[in-house]
């Protein structure tokens, strides 16, 4: 049993990118060492959480804790069935791409959202606004819904190497969106070649659902002042869309 077993451990708890993104009897053959991986995800209770911790630890294990957003190396000092002291030996951030590419994503037809999602994280997309749109052929799905795209968000980020992905943010209306601070653009067949475009910091890409945003939508960028740029004399689909902006900011 892991409890017998005298050999220290090195034990990783995290949210569901560490549950769904890291297997523990490989990190065990690479390492050499005994690696335990009690990661969480949002529907598992933190009481549940410390008791799986407590039962398995023993003073001079190392832990591995991180999110989203940082990692941590962290030593057990002591530890009791209710209480348990560590010791943080290091902490860093995760180190993100800049400049910072926010991706305001309509929701689309799964494949094809699941599609966009792990595409975004592959090319360093920094976060995901979703927004409703009027041509939005279904609705969203709430906390099931995100944490499958989180586990496709992990999926991407191995396959790119890409460890820090892109933090994720429930749907809001595009008149919603337009009211924060910022630079945005919109991907329209109709703006200008994208290769006039010069950017010089931070900026959020729009994307259109497939069949384009209504006329009335786009009246409201321009009120707002948003730049319209062309990817391609052709029509794309959202997800080629999407993922020609991201790949040319990225150069």
């Amino acid at each position: 049993m892991l409890e017998a077993s005298e050999r220290p451990a090195t034990v990783i708890v995290a949210g569901s990118n560490g549950l769904f993104g890291l297997s523990a009897s490989q990190l065990e053959r690479a390492l050499g060492v005994r690696v335990i991986n009690i990661s969480s995800h949002a529907s598992m209770r933190w009481r549940f959480i410390d008791w799986t911790i407590l039962g398995r630890l023993r003073p001079g294990d190392s832990l591995i804790l991180f999110d989203e957003q940082s990692n941590a190396h962290a030593v057990l000092e002591s530890a009791s069935k209710t209480e348990a002291l560590f010791s943080i030996q290091d902490s860093t951030p995760n180190k993100k791409l800049e400049p910072p590419i926010r991706i305001a994503l309509p929701l689309l037809k799964k494949d094809a959202f699941a599609e966009a999602v792990y595409n975004i994280t592959e090319l360093g997309g920094t976060e995901i606004q979703l927004i409703d749109t009027e041509k939005a052929q279904r609705s969203w799905g709430g906390d099931k819904e995100m944490e499958r795209l989180k586990r496709i968000t992990i999926a991407a980020a191995e396959q790119s190497k890409n460890f820090s992905m892109p933090t994720i943010l429930p749907p809001i209306s595009l008149e919603q969106l337009l009211q924060q601070d910022g630079t945005f653009l919109f991907c329209d067949v109709q703006g200008k070649p994208i290769g006039e475009l010069v950017q010089v910091g931070a900026v959020t890409i729009i994307i259109g659902p497939e069949g384009d945003l209504s006329d009335s939508e786009k009246n409201l960028l321009k009120e707002h002042d948003v730049q319209f740029y062309r990817l391609t004399p052709t029509i794309l689909r959202s997800v080629q869309a999407v993922t020609l902006a991201l790949g040319y900011l990225r150069c």
